[in-house]
């Protein structure tokens, strides 16, 4: 057991007194009924608006105010609440989402994303995280996740899980005007609004954060000599830049129906995240006469630029016998930009006596600026490299679905085409004269993807709707790859009105990447990988009352063929090469909480994955077996509310590669205090990583001893209801 210190002992102490106190007055601004919390609708497991108890599927739901009461600013931080939900920062401060146990270098893809129905997959890395590396949350207005497959319903992206953002809409005239700051450097300024006249809305919101010089330190093993532990220091800041505008007219029960035109726009920089580490050079000790692949030293870094520009049009109309028809048409376009800084490369290097190429065994590979020739791939000279892309998604779906009927059903029949294409893309490395020294122009530019799919789900009640069956499947069609067939299956069971059993199976499929066919720079491609799959089954229940909730599931996932990186030497150095893996597993429980008692609020949540590659027989080490977040409110006056949030990581390595180091342990206290000063203003303090706990993420970039996470953190927001 690890020990409380004494200033955690006073913490408890203090909330364990304030929640048994009776002298805590009615108040009009945080009483919020648990069951209004509880039965908050979900659409992004179902497309309709459901009850979570009714939905095929492991649900969550996130509320602005949830992330605004504790100060998140980042997606996940937002969904650090979810089990079995472990987000970490990657190059240039994109963020990496990891689902149910699978940790690895390529966690930025599998989870689908969208913002108001508009999905973001791309064909270059298929991930999302890159488009828009940092979410605006304080432009939404809820964020819902799906656990788990959702292929059924999103097709290729959605593989480990789901993402479905909704931008900022007010059903009457209402908005706010927020202002953030906090150290070190961090300030955001956000206004949003909702306007209403007649058959017209219009929502608009801006925002500007920043979140920057964090100064964070990490440590690495010198390349040539082993007992050498060299440092560095890593800025790690961002600027996020994000504005949208929506005009709706008309209504679903009007005779025309319902028009929706959204604009979403979003640029975001960053300094000094994580940087190339040792993930494609871990055959460089097998080449050259190194101890080390840590070849950047103390200048190990990523910055990024992104930009990302949304339009779409929507509309929706009601028809009789509760018929409701929606067309979409989108379009987005985005830019991607990464600058690593490998500075600090050797100036020379000598070939192993084995090395590949016998011309080159035991010679020495020169790279000092003042030669004109060099000896060997400029890869490993001081440089700075510069990749990116440039791609485009257009595509529309309708959906017809019926919500009641004669036949009990609920069902939705839909169908899209969309077309994704890479219209830039280059590989660049410019060396310390500034002249370019490599310069690959990446072999998928003009590489387009089309894409079409049909889809039909459906959910019948029977015995007076105690037992829901949901059922339905999604085909695919892909130009470059083997089209799919995606089936899903569940059976819900209301045993008591206050007790709900679940028994769900969910495939997902992850069609291979433009980088992952043809690859790029040092990293070689395969035409002919297979598209991932993957099968889940689920086992729910759900315990309900009136202030009281509690859900359990146990979980079991195959994943075949997933699609990994391994290093390879080759005859002119080690590279790296993307290939199928074929087996992997993952099983495990999670466990949710949520209980009023008087004015106490607690939300809870545990899970413990076990997460394998079963074809090398190693575990996904990267991954923490044990998540868990508890977070505590109460009010102390009438218009002042205290909470508490706990959150706690245990069982993990510091990269997905480390099998041998001891597994580390995350512990971090955040504190907030809500004062409603007036029923427009609401100033909230924020005090996270309370203690300044010193913890470590795990690096999957191969960062030699993970990943210095923040330190104490203070910030104080003002919000005005406009």
């Amino acid at each position: 057991m690890v020990p409380i210190n004494k200033s955690k002992q006073a913490l408890l102490a203090l909330l364990i007194s304030i929640s048994g106190s009776n002298a805590v007055a009615d108040h009009q601004y945080f009483e919020l009924s648990l069951f209004e919390l509880q039965n908050t609708s979900v659409e992004v497991a179902s497309l309709f608006e459901d009850n979570k108890l009714d939905v095929a599927s492991s649900t969550a739901s996130i509320s602005r105010k949830n992330w605004q009461d504790r100060g998140a600013i980042s997606l996940g931080q937002a969904l650090e609440g979810v089990p079995s939900v472990f987000t970490n920062n990657v190059w240039g401060g994109s963020e990496a989402i990891s689902i149910r146990g699978f940790a690895t270098k390529l966690s930025v893809r599998g989870v689908a994303q969208s913002i108001d129905g508009i999905p973001l997959g791309s064909y270059t890395y298929a991930s999302p995280s890159y488009l828009l590396p940092r979410a605006p949350l304080n432009l939404l207005n809820q964020v819902e996740m799906i656990r788990g497959p959702g292929s059924t319903l999103y097709g290729n992206d959605a593989f480990h899980g789901v993402i479905a953002m909704k931008l900022y809409a007010q059903e009457k005239n209402q908005g706010e005007a927020i202002i953030q700051a906090g150290s070190p450097g961090q300030y955001e300024v956000t206004v949003v609004n909702s306007y209403h006249n007649n058959n017209w809305q219009i929502h608009a919101g801006g925002s500007l954060t920043k979140d920057g010089n964090h100064d964070l330190d990490y440590s690495f093993t010198d390349a040539y000599s082993p007992d050498t532990i060299g440092t560095g220091t890593r800025e790690q800041g961002y600027e996020n830049v994000s504005g949208f505008l929506k005009v709706n007219n008309g209504s679903l029960s009007n005779t025309r129906g319902k028009f929706s035109f959204t604009l979403f726009q979003n640029e975001f920089t960053s300094n000094e995240f994580q940087g190339v580490g040792s993930a494609f050079y871990l055959g460089v000790p097998n080449s050259f006469s190194v101890e080390s692949p840590n070849l950047a030293g103390d200048k190990d870094s990523s910055n990024n630029k992104t930009k990302l520009s949304i339009v779409s049009l929507a509309h929706e109309i009601s028809f009789n016998h509760n018929l409701q028809l929606k067309n979409h048409i989108y379009h987005w376009q985005s830019e991607q930009e990464w600058a690593f800084d490998n500075s600090e490369y050797p100036d020379e290097l000598i070939f192993r006596p084995d090395f590949a190429n016998p011309a080159l065994a035991g010679t020495t590979a020169l790279c000092k600026v003042n030669q004109t020739s060099v000896t060997y791939n400029r890869l490993y000279c001081p440089h700075t490299l510069y990749q990116g892309t440039e791609e485009s998604r257009t595509g529309f779906y309708t959906q017809l679905k019926q919500a009641e009927n004669i036949f009990n059903t609920q069902w939705v029949l839909g169908l899209g085409f969309d077309n994704i294409e890479i219209t830039d893309g280059r590989f660049e490395r410019i060396n310390e004269q500034g002249v370019t020294s490599q310069l690959d122009i990446s072999p998928y530019i003009g590489k387009r993807r089309e894409l079409g799919h049909i889809l039909a789900q459906a959910r019948t009640g029977v015995i007076n709707d105690r037992l829901l069956i949901t059922y339905g499947a999604r085909w695919d069609y892909y130009s470059d790859v083997d089209n799919h067939f995606s089936p899903r299956l569940g059976l819900i069971y209301k045993t008591t009105d206050s007790w709900t059993q679940k028994i769900l199976f969910g495939h997902a499929y992850r069609a291979p990447t433009a980088l992952e066919q043809y690859g790029s720079g040092s990293s070689i491609g395969d035409i002919n990988l297979k598209s991932e799959t993957i099968e889940t089954y689920e086992f729910i229940n759900i315990y309900q009352k009136l202030d009281f909730e509690i859900e359990a599931v146990i979980f079991h996932s195959s994943w075949k063929n997933s699609i990994s990186f391994t290093g390879v030497n080759t005859s002119s150095g080690p590279a790296v090469q993307y290939k199928n893996i074929f087996e992997n597993n993952t099983k495990g429980f999670e466990l949710s909480l949520r209980s009023k008692l008087e004015k106490t609020t607690v939300n809870g949540s545990l899970s413990f994955t076990d997460s394998s590659n079963k074809t090398d027989e190693v575990n996904y080490v990267a991954f923490p077996r044990w998540l868990g977040s508890i977070n505590i409110e109460q009010p102390i006056k009438e218009t002042l509310k205290l909470g508490l949030w706990q959150r706690i990581m245990l069982a993990y390595q510091l990269n997905d590669a480390d099998i041998t180091s001891e597994k580390e342990s995350y512990y971090r206290s955040d504190l907030y205090l809500n004062w409603q000063v007036s029923p427009r203003l609401n100033v909230i303090a924020n005090i996270q990583n309370a203690f300044d706990e010193k913890n470590i993420l795990p690096s999957y970039y191969g960062s030699e001893g993970g990943l210095l996470d923040y330190g104490r953190i203070i910030k104080a927001s003002i919000k005005y209801k406009l």
